[in-house]
């Protein structure tokens, strides 16, 4: 009974974490994208 919740506990942890790292990578990529769009427009309207 101990071992199931364990697995179940693991299961459950991976999958959370999996989720988690996704959702920080889409962040971290829309982030990305904003900062390299802002430094582009910097640099155009400074030239």
């Amino acid at each position: 009974y101990i071992v199931i919740q364990l697995e179940a506990g693991f299961t459950f942890l991976y999958w959370g974490g999996s989720f988690i790292l996704l959702i920080l990578a889409a962040i971290w990529i829309v982030l990305a994208n904003r900062l390299n769009t802002f430094i582009k427009k910097e640099i155009y309207e400074s030239y």
